[in-house]
């Protein structure tokens, strides 16, 4: 088998993608290793983490999930490597939380957890996303944080289900915060419109299109 994974012939790769189609198709945990060693082999190529990530599933072992994790970066595969981050369950949110959480990770990635833990519903879930909302966190990431969140409660409340709740106390906090800045940058930028009968300066200026 390993002369078959490391074989370098011109049809040596798509054998291999036809290996993990299999595995994702008949394919079960006794066959890990054997996903391992091809992805280790062939991670790099573009549009192989599609077929990876169904080969995975079948395998249901979590030691995959900082491929996968890696693998959002993909656009073309990501509804696959979405998939089976979250067929791995209450590992699959800590490592998605845990990179919510990590400052130093590529914020691409980072970009993609609030969206995939949304659909791994649970208190934890739902209380780590409310904490993420009080860190300094870059605009969009905090936009799909909070969209997550409304999802999950949406889809809890669409279900009957009242087992999951927001602290709405985090959230009043939050207000405050946001609308507390939100006057101080617009008293700025009056502060710059109305400086005396000098016209802006350029650096005036660049300052006052970032603030409005």
């Amino acid at each position: 088998m390993r002369a078959f994974i490391d074989a370098d012939v011109p049809a040596a790769y798509e054998a291999r993608l036809g290996l993990l189609s299999a595995i994702a198709e008949y394919g079960d945990a006794s066959w890990s290793s054997v996903v391992a060693a091809i992805i280790e082999r062939d991670r790099r190529r573009r549009g192989f983490a599609s077929v990876a990530a169904q080969a995975i599933m079948k395998t249901g072992d979590t030691a995959f999930l900082p491929f996968l994790l890696s693998s959002l970066r993909a656009r073309s595969c990501r509804e696959d490597v979405r998939a089976a981050i979250t067929s791995l369950g209450k590992p699959a949110e800590r490592a998605l939380l845990a990179l919510l959480r990590d400052e130093d990770a590529p914020l691409e990635l980072r970009l993609e957890v609030p969206a995939v833990v949304a659909q791994l519903p649970s208190q934890q879930v739902v209380d780590e996303l409310t904490q993420a909302m009080l860190r300094p966190l870059p605009g969009t990431l905090r936009f799909r944080t909070l969209r997550a969140l409304g999802r999950i409660m949406r889809i809890e409340k669409a279900a009957g289900r009242t087992e999951l709740a927001v602290d709405a106390r985090t959230f009043e906090r939050l207000a405050l915060h946001d609308t507390i800045e939100h006057l101080r940058v617009t008293r700025l930028a009056l502060a710059l419109r109305s400086d005396g009968d000098e016209p802006l300066t350029e650096v005036g200026e660049v300052l006052l299109a970032l603030l409005v």
